[in-house]
């Protein structure tokens, strides 16, 4: 709709400039319309170049106004009917991407490596279930990468500082229970998210080098 809109405009004020520059007598650049053109045809046999480019930029100009009016009546809609207190949005935390948070470090001063932020431990302890996972609603699979990745957190968490090891040692090991107790009823056929071979063995890896006992990577890789 709007290419021809703008066609119609394009070929209006081609037309008027054409004949405002034959009044004024002004120099004209000649087409030569070629023999197998259809001589009956309105097209004009001499056009102005200046005036077509001049022509052209107003309609693009407009063109790009009026979209852009458009954008933002949409945007100012959208943000007009959005009442909630979270503003345009907002998304839950998950132990998941919360654990891979925990792990971020920052080296100080002295040269030893911090956790940059250090209340992404406190959500995870905060979110344990009494039975040591880390369970999801959504799916067995989401419990087992949330619980494999929040216990590599607070294993790491101890190796750090000193003063979390006696809060985390009972943490990990019920945790390193419900991990057990998850894996050995999952049910792979009734599994469907996406990356899962790759995610749960480099993850048993990396807590085997954390010294925590488990299923080997090699055993979860035959399973899939």
């Amino acid at each position: 709709m709007i290419q021809h809109a703008a066609s119609g405009s394009l070929v209006t004020a081609v037309d008027r400039s054409i004949e405002a520059n034959r009044a004024s007598g002004r120099s004209a650049l000649s087409l030569p319309c070629p023999e197998s053109l259809d001589r009956t045809s309105s097209f004009p046999s001499k056009l102005f170049l200046s005036d077509i480019l001049s022509a052209l930029s107003s309609i693009l100009r407009a063109m790009y106004q009026t979209i852009a009016e458009e954008a933002w009546d949409l945007v100012h809609s959208l943000a007009t009917q959005c009442v909630s207190e979270q503003g345009l949005g907002s998304m839950s935390p998950a132990p998941y991407d919360t654990a891979w948070v925990a792990m971020t470090e920052k080296r100080g001063e002295d040269g030893r490596s911090r956790p940059l932020f250090p209340e992404a431990y406190e959500y995870l302890k905060q979110t344990q279930s009494p039975d040591g996972s880390w369970a999801a609603e959504t799916s067995d699979a989401d419990g087992i990468i949330n619980t494999l990745a929040a216990l590599l957190a607070l294993k790491k968490q101890e190796k750090q500082l000193e003063a979390a090891r006696a809060d985390n040692e009972q943490r990990c090991r019920a945790a390193e229970n419900a991990l057990h107790r998850m894996l050995g009823t999952w049910d792979l056929d009734a599994t469907d998210r996406v990356g899962l071979e790759v995610l749960v063995p480099n993850l048993l890896k990396l807590l085997e080098a954390e010294g925590v006992s488990g299923p080997s990577a090699q055993s979860i890789y035959v399973l899939f």
